[in-house]
Order: structure tokens, then C-alpha cells, then sequence
């Protein structure tokens, strides 16, 4: 900050500025130990050095975020080019402790530091545009311009506004049904939070989630949202009798998922609720599952003691399916939208998702599919012996007050003859 300031006081052309943010850091850090991440933070930090000039000054500035000060951004586009071969150069696969990582880098830019006169507003609009470069699929880097800073100013509210929330408890339960393919039986209902707020909009994960993970909200966030949907499956029961068997599961992200005071709020609600473990499902993304260490197998064994069960959600977008599977003591499987869509677009596409579900079978995970949106995908799935499925075609997720009508009048049923139809319990 000192060299910029000095190079922004003076008449020299000031350069221009990249912000560096690792994508994957934590996962790393989480699964494979602090002294892996350190090792990490090194190899980085060596392939920065080697694709700047020595006038160009790197730094990290906390965690797994970097800064390279250009000197001299010649016309314009060196800062973007530089950016550009460090991105390429991050991509390549490093070696840490005899396990082979993917760590790639989120780049936001600044071509032109001119119109700046402290380090401090250089780098606020660079972290901007790095934000900006990891909201975009596809972008490793992205060039500021003026209205990031106004998203940023957006998000600083939106933080404020989901701690408000928190503490007004204003996150609630949808239920999007899970239903058994055999014959069109309600299994369960995944649980998804919606934000309710003080003026009764509903605010949709997509607009919050992001932000609620990077402040650690996500986890009261959670807690408000499970409880509530545990109290309504708890109030079904006394409304519908005893014998109704409704299934629910929950989204974790790998923070939450491995935290062992996780296991004790799950043996808390179950207790409280009443619900028998096998009735209730942790999902955690196969992004999110990685390496483990020592901590996280013993909280995966202390949550396999309880008998709650463990999914594997997004199930063959991440970079090694096979290895998950092998790795991870799952129960079932549940695999994305994008395969399910895969039935509608060629006979290779139907070959995949027959070897998914052919491969759950053999493994004896339970195999779910998302995202069914229409009636031949539901067909083909049932051919397959696809275990379970959810999706637009049965119905769009519920909030709690209509999840009784779901129990009493299934509106997917029209798609089972009578002979296969069915209830779950």
C-alpha cells in the first residue's frame, strides 16, 4: 500500500492492480490439514512471482487472497493479459501431501489506476470486480467498472439485512416432494429455506445463499429452517396419525456438513420431534465432499451412529464421481438436473443417466433424480429402476401450510394408473 500510494501521488503512470481471490482454498484447508493449506499458499505464491515482472510487486493480503501491483500497466491491456496467464497458470493441478488438487483463481482487475489517489480505493473497486469475476461462470477474470462498487454497497446491505433476519427468525421451510417412482408414492420432502421478510416478500435462496455462507450465516440460517420444518412433519403426524412416514432432507454446505456440534443439533431435533433417524437425510454436494481428514471421519462416523442418512447431492458435476463414491460413506445418490435433462437430448445421453442408476444399484445406494420435467423423462426413469425423483412435473416447492394438501390430494398421481399407484406409509 505504501509503494502505490507513493507511485499514486507521483507524475509516472501509476499501473494497474489485480486481486486475486483462490476458489477452492478452504476446501483444502478443511479436508487436507492447516499445513497442507500453508504448502498450497506457497506453490501459489511461487507461480505468481514467476508470471510478473520483477518491478511488479506481489502480496498477500490475508487468507487466500492476493494482490499484484502492475508498475506499469503499459496500454491498457497488460493488466488484463497478466491476468489471464495467471489464471491459466493456477489451473494446472498441484500436488500437496500425495493428493492431487484443483485450486483455481477468481481475478478482478483495475487496467487503469490514473483516476485513483489511495491504495485503499484501488483495492476496495478490485475486490469488487473479483466478486464480480466469481458470480460469473466461466470468468476467471473480470475488468472493473463503476457499477460493481454499487453491487458491493448491495451486498454490505444484504449482509446487515440476513443478521437482522436471523435474529427475527424470519427464514421458513419449503417442501419440494420427493415421490417414489414405482408407483407415485410421497417418500419425503426435501427442505428448502426461504426468507420471509418483515413486509412478507419471499426471498429465494439464489438472492441470499451466497453471501449468508461467506458470513457464516448459513448455519442459523439452517437451524431456523430445519426446526421449523421438523415442527410441521410433527404437527402432520398428530393431524394425519402416527403410522405417516414422511421423509426429510436437508442441504449442509461442507462447513456446516463437518462441524461436529453439527451431529449434536441433528440428535436434538430428531429427539425433540420425534423422528426416527432413517427418516431424515443430509445431503451434501459431491463438490463439497473432497478429501477428509481425521475430524471430519469421525463426524461422519458419529452422524452414521446416529442413523440419520447421508446423500451425495449434485451427483456427477464435480471433478472425480467415482472417487466420491468409493471415499464417502453415502447412503444414496442424488444426481443433478443436467443428467436428468440428459434423456431428452440423445442415446448417449440416455446411456449416462441408465449407467447412474445401474451404478447406484450395484453399489446399493438409493438413486433419486432431480430435476424431472416431463413425462418421458419420468418414464424412462421408471424403466430404469430410478429409486426416487423429484422436479417441476410432480409440483414446485410448497411452504408449510400447503404441505397437508400435498399428503391428501397428490397432484402427480394422474401420471401412475391406478394399478401402480401407492403410498409410502
Amino acid at each position: 500500500e505504501e509503494r502505490m500510494n507513493t507511485a499514486l501521488e507521483g507524475e509516472s503512470a501509476p499501473g494497474g492492480l489485480l486481486y486475486i481471490d483462490l476458489d477452492r482454498f478452504k476446501q483444502v484447508n478443511d479436508s487436507l490439514g492447516h499445513s497442507a493449506g500453508d504448502d498450497l499458499l506457497r506453490r501459489v505464491s511461487e507461480t505468481l512471482r514467476t508470471e510478473v515482472r520483477s518491478t511488479d510487486v506481489v502480496a498477500r493480503i490475508g487468507g487466500d487472497e492476493f494482490v499484484v501491483w502492475l508498475a506499469s500497466a503499459g496500454d491498457g491491456e497488460e493488466a488484463s493479459t497478466v491476468a489471464e496467464r495467471i489464471c491459466d497458470a493456477l489451473e494446472k493441478p498441484v500436488t500437496i501431501q500425495g493428493e492431487e488438487v484443483f485450486v483455481e483463481a477468481s481475478v478482478g482487475v483495475l487496467s487503469d489506476l490514473s483516476t485513483y489517489n489511495s491504495a485503499d480505493a484501488a483495492l476496495r473497486d478490485a475486490d469488487a470486480a473479483m466478486y464480480r469475476a466469481k458470480e460469473t461462470p466461466g470468468h476467471s477474470f473480470v475488468v472493473y467498472n463503476s457499477s460493481m462498487t454499487t453491487r458491493a454497497e448491495e451486498r454490505l446491505r444484504l449482509d446487515t439485512a440476513l443478521h437482522r433476519a436471523v435474529d427475527q427468525n424470519q427464514f421458513e421451510p419449503y417442501f419440494h416432494p420427493i415421490v417414489r417412482l414405482s408407483d407415485g408414492a410421497l417418500h419425503g420432502c426435501e427442505v428448502l429455506a426461504r426468507w420471509r421478510t418483515a413486509d412478507g416478500e419471499i426471498v429465494s435462496p439464489g438472492r441470499f445463499l451466497e453471501v449468508a455462507e461467506e458470513t457464516g450465516l448459513i448455519g442459523p440460517i439452517g437451524h431456523q429452517v430445519i426446526r421449523k420444518a421438523c415442527r410441521i412433519r410433527q404437527n402432520l403426524k398428530q393431524q394425519h396419525g402416527q403410522a405417516l412416514q414422511l421423509a426429510l432432507s436437508g442441504n449442509f454446505s461442507r462447513k456446516e456438513f463437518f462441524r461436529p456440534e453439527t451431529c449434536d443439533f441433528v440428535a436434538e431435533v430428531l429427539r425433540e420431534y420425534d423422528i426416527e433417524p432413517a427418516q431424515f437425510t443430509m445431503e451434501i454436494t459431491e463438490r463439497s465432499v473432497g478429501a477428509s481428514n481425521e475430524t471430519d471421519r469421525e463426524t461422519i462416523q458419529a452422524l452414521k451412529d446416529l442413523g440419520v442418512r447421508i446423500e451425495i447431492d449434485d451427483f456427477g458435476t464435480g471433478h472425480s464421481s467415482l472417487h466420491s463414491l468409493l471415499q464417502f460413506p453415502a447412503d444414496g445418490v442424488k444426481f443433478d438436473k443436467e443428467i436428468t435433462a440428459q434423456l431428452d437430448l440423445s442415446e448417449r445421453g440416455d446411456a449416462l443417466v441408465h449407467s447412474v442408476v445401474e451404478m447406484a444399484d450395484r453399489l446399493s445406494l438409493t438413486a433419486t433424480a432431480e430435476g424431472i420435467e416431463n413425462e418421458h423423462q419420468l418414464a424412462r426413469l421408471r424403466s430404469l429402476g430410478c429409486a426416487y425423483g423429484q422436479g417441476y412435473l410432480f409440483t414446485r416447492p410448497v411452504p408449510g401450510p400447503a404441505l397437508g394438501d400435498l399428503l391428501e390430494s397428490p397432484p402427480w398421481t394422474s401420471y401412475w394408473p391406478p394399478e401402480s399407484a401407492g403410498n409410502d406409509g
